[in-house]
């Protein structure tokens, strides 16, 4: 008898306890879609730029990347120097050099100028657009002509016994982060 009575509260509390309950409740999530490009081709966030050429005079150099936000919220994006090698000279980034220094470094230590650039970091949803320039450039008479000789000839060497290696190489990380709205 206690056996049947356990056996059949059991049964009864299954069955109260296991009844269906139904909310409502429905969500949006938001679609996130941010493309990083060089005209037609798509690009990853971590991007290496590869300067060959370095010498008074060069032809400038200019990369354009373009962002596109093509979510349904508005997104900002922004870079991070992570690594630079000026003929040899290795700099990463981290607790004692910031992408910013690092940023100040190549654009004013140099006769040569390595400049990175934004514009429209805040991009609309929808198809609003951005884009991130990388330039390089070295006049021929950059005003100091110890400095030009000492970087020329210093290209000038690594180039004659690193043929193969760039002269220049950054590593970029490009990111796009959702705005709350």
């Amino acid at each position: 008898l206690l056996l049947f009575f356990l056996l059949s509260t059991n049964v009864f509390a299954w069955f109260v306890y296991t009844t269906k309950v139904d909310s409502n409740i429905t969500a949006h999530v938001k679609a996130w879609n941010v493309s990083f490009t060089v005209g037609s081709t798509e690009l990853s966030q971590e991007i290496n730029f590869d300067i060959t050429e370095l010498y008074p005079g060069m032809t400038d150099y200019l990369q354009k990347i373009t962002a596109t936000n093509n979510s349904e919220t508005r997104a900002t994006f922004s870079y991070e120097i992570i690594s630079a090698s000026i003929l040899g000279d290795i700099y990463q980034t981290g607790p004692l050099l910031t992408s910013e220094e690092l940023s100040n470094k190549l654009a004013n230590d140099y006769p040569f100028k390595v400049v990175f650039n934004t514009d429209n970091q805040l991009m609309e949803s929808h198809g609003g657009t951005g884009e991130f320039s990388l330039s390089v450039t070295w006049p021929y008479e950059s005003g100091d002509d110890d400095e030009d000789t000492y970087w020329g000839n210093k290209a000038y060497l690594f180039k004659k016994s690193n043929p193969s290696v760039p002269s220049i190489s950054l590593v970029v990380k490009i990111t796009a982060v959702q705005v709350e709205e």
